[in-house]
This record gives structure tokens, sequence and C-alpha cells, in this order.
């Protein structure tokens, strides 16, 4: 997955640690109910080190299978 232009990574320590995302000023964190517009792009469509065999989104994207099925670029996101 890739987060719009703009987007703080968040996160918070805790015996249930939060993770997401600050866009936009709005606050995104696993559980939320969220409704938005991407589109899919084969890793080659990345900027920089992402198109390398050996960058972050192609290493980790093999846990997803994202050679083959690509990745979800998030263009918009919002509350649901």
């Amino acid at each position: 997955m890739v987060r719009p232009t703009g987007a703080e990574i968040y996160s918070e320590d805790g015996p249930e640690p939060v993770q997401g995302a600050t866009v936009d000023g709005e606050q995104f964190v696993n559980g939320d109910r969220i409704r938005g517009t991407g589109y899919v792009v084969g890793l080659e469509a990345l900027p920089g080190e992402a198109r390398r065999s050996g960058g972050m989104y192609a290493q980790r994207g093999r846990y997803c299978d994202a050679h083959h099925r690509g990745v979800l670029v998030i263009a918009e996101v919002e509350h649901a």
C-alpha cells in the first residue's frame, strides 16, 4: 500500500499498539472503517527505489504477492 502524499505514519506503544497515519490532519488507525479512491499499479510504476528488485516495496511486497498482483496506491481517504 502506498499512502497519499503528505501522510505521516502514526504509532502509539502500549498493551494494544495503535498504528496508522495522519492524512490532511485527520488520523486513521488500525480498525477504522475507511473509504477512498485509488488504483492498483505494478511495482515498476512506483517511484525511485521501489522499482528495483532490492527496493523496500519489492522486498516486502513478496509477502503479499505484489510482484504479480500489484500495489494499492491510495489517492484520497476518509472515514466511512
